[in-house]
């Protein structure tokens, strides 16, 4: 897998426009808005206007967030994984370009050392063809991490991988 770097400016991201969240996710939340560099929500946000028309991978849901953060470019599909709902916020489940899947384990050995089974098949294209990957499981230990990108070596994908 060749290594991509991007780079970005402090000034891009700090005045990047974040008003288009306000109706789902209040402005005095604690995390949401919080500069670059303290929290990931404003740089995943920035990061969905570098492409369009295409599939974006989130990877550990948890209560949406990155979901809904990955989902500021309309004409993009996030498809958020994780194992169990967390999702509070209706907003977030409702938006439109968001594809919410679960209980389906992408960390699983037979997933990630058989690429080729053909149960796999589906999320394997649907990874493969992604422009890019937001990874952020607990625990945060750098194992599922490891063999998550073990995994992508093996099936030669070309996006970018963000990992938390």
């Amino acid at each position: 897998m060749e290594e991509k770097i991007l780079e970005i400016s402090e000034g891009q991201l700090k005045a990047f426009d974040m008003s288009s969240f306000y109706s789902i996710i209040p402005l005095n939340d604690p995390e949401f808005y919080e500069k670059a560099g303290d929290q990931h929500y404003r740089l995943l946000a920035y990061f969905s206007t570098l492409f369009n028309h295409t599939n974006i991978i989130d990877l550990g849901t948890h209560r949406g967030c990155s979901a809904l953060a990955l989902s500021y470019n309309l004409t993009n599909t996030i498809h958020s994984f994780d194992l169990s709902d967390q999702i509070l916020n209706r907003a977030i489940r409702e938006r439109e370009n968001i594809r919410f899947h679960r209980g389906i384990n992408l960390f699983d050995p037979i997933f990630l050392n058989d690429p080729d089974h053909p149960n796999n098949q589906t999320w394997n294209n649907l990874i493969k063809g992604s422009s890019m990957i937001f990874l952020d499981v607990d625990p945060h230990n750098g194992q599922m991490e490891w063999s998550f990108y073990q995994y992508l070596l093996r099936i030669k994908y070309t996006g970018y991988l963000l990992a938390d």
